[in-house]
């Protein structure tokens, strides 16, 4: 463990340095939906462990329970399911956002998607056990967990209206102005399957936002 001094002079270790910008990260997902006190998303990031996937490895496979929500500190992931022997891209996860199958993690039972690093991931992770302690540690603790299940459900829900609301074009824009190096970082495959169009559609729609 590398150590290091704070701008204060005070002596601090590199990993309390990690979890201090995690727990940042962190807040700053959450509080938009359901603000808390920095101590909260602290207790939140303690909790957590570093994990590290290199591109395309499987981080949840098919059939199996989903034991840990993750945030993306580096690279992207993915979340998949087979219709008709072909792999179907369900949602993306860039930097500083949750990651995982949400559904499996909430129940605790398997299902049918997998997840997997679509760049070489970094992320940290708290298991489901560890989630429930805190949960159960405190009246913030239930404040947290009505945050986390609040601004995950509003951010899947949000997902699925654009899905059968908007065109394929405009989820196209949108996916450009957020994340503009997406089309660096993702494979054309799984921006058309995540669009829910054919890659030769995905090419046209590519070709008329250039143009204009």
């Amino acid at each position: 463990m590398c150590s290091i001094f704070n701008k204060k002079g005070q002596f601090c270790t590199f990993n309390m340095l990690v979890m201090a910008s995690l727990s940042d990260r962190i807040g700053q997902f959450f509080n938009p939906f359901q603000p808390a006190p920095a101590a909260l998303w602290e207790g939140f990031a303690e909790r957590m462990h570093f994990r590290r996937f290199e591109k395309n490895e499987i981080v949840k496979e098919s059939g199996d329970t989903e034991r840990y929500l993750s945030f993306v500190v580096a690279g992207v992931g993915g979340v998949f399911a087979w219709r008709d022997e072909r792999e179907v891209c369900l949602d993306f996860s860039f930097e500083n956002q949750f990651f995982g199958d949400y559904a499996s993690f909430l129940r605790q039972g398997p299902s049918p998607v997998f997840t997997q690093a679509v760049e070489p991931l970094e992320m940290y992770s708290i298991a489901h056990h560890d989630l429930e302690q805190l949960y159960a540690a405190s009246p913030e603790g239930i404040r947290l967990a009505r945050a986390a299940a609040e601004s995950l459900f509003i951010e899947s829900q949000q997902r699925q209206l654009d899905l059968l609301t908007k065109t394929a074009e405009e989820r196209y824009r949108e996916l450009l102005a957020h994340y503009p190096d997406a089309l660096l970082r993702l494979p054309q495959k799984h921006i058309a399957s995540w669009l829910g169009i054919t890659p030769e559609s995905l090419s046209r729609i590519r070709k008329a936002v250039a143009s204009v």
